[in-house]
């Protein structure tokens, strides 16, 4: 397969338009930016939260010239970033999962039993009917002092 080189603002818009046309599937991340003074690529998400990882975190732009990061975009599908003068593309995907790597396991940890105890079934609620017709959860008692 070849690679499709994009010769200005005008062909990629253009390309990016028709990509939208025919992938109605919803982008996860809207927009990327290199953030000189900060050194860090700012992915935006649809949701409207930016996500900030250091470029010194990400191995493939770690060594890329500040000229070159300036070039960065998101594909046109919205699935890879791209950095064309250095023949760089990165999954969006992969970078969200570095990102979440970075943070404390104890906060993922804990966001990720939250989400699984806040899910419903019908075995769940089943249960909790038994439970409720054998008089539900015992009662705390308070010690007597």
């Amino acid at each position: 397969m070849r690679a499709i080189e994009f010769v200005d603002d005008e062909a990629y818009a253009n390309l990016k338009a028709q990509s939208e046309i025919n992938n109605a599937k919803p982008k996860l991340f809207q927009s990327i930016r290199y953030d000189e003074k900060r050194k860090n690529i700012a992915l935006s998400l649809s949701t409207g939260v930016e996500i900030a990882l250091p470029v010194s975190a990400i191995s493939e732009l770690a060594k890329v010239p500040i000229r070159s990061l300036r070039e960065v975009r998101l594909s046109v599908s919205g699935q890879a970033v791209v950095v064309s003068s250095a023949d760089i593309h990165i999954s969006t995907d992969g970078l969200l999962r570095d990102f979440v790597q970075m943070l404390p396991r104890e906060l993922i940890s804990a966001q990720f039993a939250s989400l699984g105890g806040a899910r419903t079934s019908q075995a769940k609620r089943a249960s909790s009917a038994a439970n409720g017709k054998l008089g539900g959860r015992p009662k705390k008692h308070q010690a007597v002092a």
